[in-house]
């Protein structure tokens, strides 16, 4: 177990040190998932599923949420270099997504 934790403890911060280095920040630094704030929950999980990229709501896991999240499963993650850099750009992308409303 011991070496499963440290498999995905190398994920988890290895994304989000690609994260904070493009400007978004995470407060998670342990457990099986990062927690990701985006601008709108909705429109990051669309803009991410549109690039085949899966990820869970964050307000499905949180009662009271001071502002919109993503989920992201760290055992679902890669420890590849290339593949957390182009992961962090997508997420990156859906993180600044916003709806527009047109009324």
């Amino acid at each position: 177990m011991r070496a499963a934790a440290e498999r995905y403890d190398l994920r988890r911060n290895g994304l989000a040190e690609r994260l904070a280095r493009r400007g978004v920040r995470t407060e998670n630094r342990d457990g099986l998932m990062l927690w990701v704030p985006v601008a709108d929950e909705t429109s990051a999980l669309v803009t991410l599923a549109a690039r085949g990229v899966t990820v869970s709501p964050g307000s499905r896991f949180c009662v009271s949420c001071s502002r919109p999240h993503v989920r992201i499963a760290t055992s679902r993650l890669t420890e590849d270099a290339h593949a957390l850099d182009e992961t962090s750009a997508l997420i990156v992308l859906a993180a600044s997504a916003s709806s527009v409303r047109l009324d």
